[in-house]
């Protein structure tokens, strides 16, 4: 199991400090459907047990909270705790489907550098960040700021042919869908300079299974397997370099939630 420590006066639970081994996160509807001017919770919350929740963040580490339906601002809120869960509130003022999307503010970890491997085995990093690890591992630490986000679909009423979950939302690292409508099945990794992380690792929570390890292809986009069905959750992180010898990695976790 990776263990990781906190920087100094970073109050945050340890099994919140990173998408390590078995542990995610994700925003979760609280329904498959929503209806027009009613509100629908939202549960944001890490564990280990997709979709069971488990700790959610304190609403002071949310950065940015945005929903969007055909290009067009929505309400939501921040509700506060709930059991396991940072709890949102979404009241759609017309049908179709929403794109709710929160993000954390950056957060400081330290790992010890016997638990990098493991966590290298999730995090899928590219050759420059392996470099860069190789040339500061003697120094018995791994440094790194991470930025978690996490978006879900929100079907309100129907929602057949919308396109409003095939446009990016603004976050760093993020899904979105290459098909329209309630149940997309193909979704490009957004994120880089280029537009899209290729050949990248995304993993698949699905059918009450543990998670599995996908790959996205030359343009970014990854394809659910024929035999998922009902809500499932993708993931993946994003690991960069430090700018300077003397600083942190970086990195961004994100992933996506889809109740059809």
């Amino acid at each position: 199991m990776i263990v990781m420590r906190l920087l100094p006066l970073v109050l945050i639970a340890a099994l919140t400090a990173t998408a390590a081994t078995a542990h995610e996160s994700w925003l979760r509807p609280s329904a498959s459907r929503a209806q027009v001017g009613q509100p629908i919770t939202l549960g944001f919350t890490s564990g280990m047990a997709f979709p069971a929740p488990d700790t959610g963040p304190k609403p002071e580490r949310v950065a940015r909270l945005v929903a969007s339906m055909a290009a067009s601002d929505q309400p939501v809120v921040v509700v506060g705790p709930g059991p396991g869960v940072l709890e949102v509130a979404l009241t759609p003022n017309r049908t179709g489907m929403a794109v709710v999307a929160i993000s954390l503010k950056p957060h400081p970890i330290v790992m010890a550098s016997v638990d990098v491997a493991e966590y290298f085995d999730e995090a899928d990093p590219g050759p420059d960040v392996i470099a860069a690890w190789k040339a500061i591992e003697a120094q018995g630490e791994w440094r790194e700021t991470y930025t978690k986000n996490a978006k879900a679909l929100v079907c309100v009423e129907t929602c057949a042919g919308d396109r409003t979950a095939m446009y990016v939302v603004g976050q760093d690292l993020e899904f979105v869908a290459m098909e329209p409508g309630p149940s997309p099945r193909r979704f490009r990794l957004s994120g880089s300079p280029n537009g899209w992380l290729e050949n990248h690792t995304v993993r698949l929570f699905a059918n009450g299974q543990p998670g599995r390890k996908l790959k996205t292809d030359a343009r970014g986009i990854v394809t659910l397997p024929a035999d998922v069905t009902g809500e499932f959750m993708l993931s993946a992180i994003w690991l960069r370099p430090p700018a300077s010898p003397e600083g942190s990695f970086a990195s961004d976790f994100t992933s996506i939630v889809v109740r059809p």
